[in-house]
Parts: C-alpha cells; sequence; structure tokens
C-alpha cells in the first residue's frame, strides 16, 4: 500500500498513473499512431504526455478552457482521450469537433452518470470510462482504440 491507502496500482488520477511508474513494455505502436490528450488539468497532462510518449505514441495535448472553442482540431489523431472531472455542455462542444471529424474519442471522467453515458453515446464518442483507471487499464483501453479493437 502507498502512503495514501491505496494499492500501488490503484491510482486516481494521470498524475498518480504516470508517478507510480511501470516496468511493463510492449510492442510500440506503429509509426502513424497519434494521440491528441485534452484534459481540464495541465499537470496531468504534461504527466500523461509524457506517459504515452514513453509507450511509442507521437502525443500532443492541449488543456481544455472555459468553453474549448480556442481548441484546435487534431483530424490526424489516431484517438482524443480526454481527461475530466464533470462532464458538463461545454466538454461536449469540445469533443463533438473531433466526432464530426470521425476521430474517435475515449472520456475519461470522475464520475460517468447514465446521462453522461447516454449523451456520449448519442454524441458519437467511441468509449466511456470513470476514473480511476490503472495504468496499464489504461495503456490497454488506448492501445485497443487506436488498433480498432473495442474494449
Amino acid at each position: 500500500m502507498s502512503d495514501s491507502g491505496k494499492s500501488a496500482d490503484a491510482v486516481s488520477s494521470p498524475s498518480e498513473r504516470i508517478q507510480s511508474g511501470g516496468s511493463e513494455r510492449r510492442e510500440p505502436p506503429s509509426s502513424s499512431s497519434r494521440l491528441c490528450l485534452l484534459g481540464t488539468n495541465a499537470r496531468n497532462l504534461e504527466l500523461s504526455a509524457a506517459f504515452f510518449e514513453n509507450c511509442g505514441y507521437e502525443v500532443s495535448s492541449e488543456a481544455i478552457r472555459q468553453n474549448g472553442s480556442d481548441l484546435s482540431v487534431d483530424v490526424s489523431a489516431s484517438l482524443v482521450l480526454v481527461d475530466a472531472d464533470v462532464f458538463s455542455d461545454s466538454l461536449r462542444e469540445v469533443y463533438r469537433r473531433f466526432c464530426e471529424e470521425d476521430v474517435p474519442v475515449v472520456l475519461l471522467l470522475g464520475t460517468v452518470t447514465p446521462n453522461a453515458r447516454e449523451c456520449a453515446a448519442r454524441d458519437g464518442v467511441t468509449d466511456i470510462h470513470e476514473k480511476p483507471l490503472r495504468k496499464r487499464e489504461l495503456r490497454s483501453l488506448v492501445d485497443s482504440q487506436v488498433n480498432g479493437v473495442p474494449t
């Protein structure tokens, strides 16, 4: 157990997932595997980007601001991973821009309500998960989505 009382593999934020290390190495994704990370916490984005770059992904990341209208839509991404604590209309505005361009989107939320799940599915989100995810679960989720294998 860690000092916080959680098992070493159970982490609650990308920051903790990244900091908990990870000796598990896999074959790197193909050279065309671009991952776009969006989130509400700049530090978590930085740590997540480092983690996925270490996994072999080409990573771009942007912090989601108030309404998300200032985000650039990276339509060359293999996958968009959105990390937010709460589901909101402004979050929907952000991810729908990618869905409209047929870029797969995976949401990681602090709490996934039935309404969030319904809206996300209706909007074209590929997958939605509630945090925390263990680092190997997150890696497996991203790898499977990029390779076109549903989770």
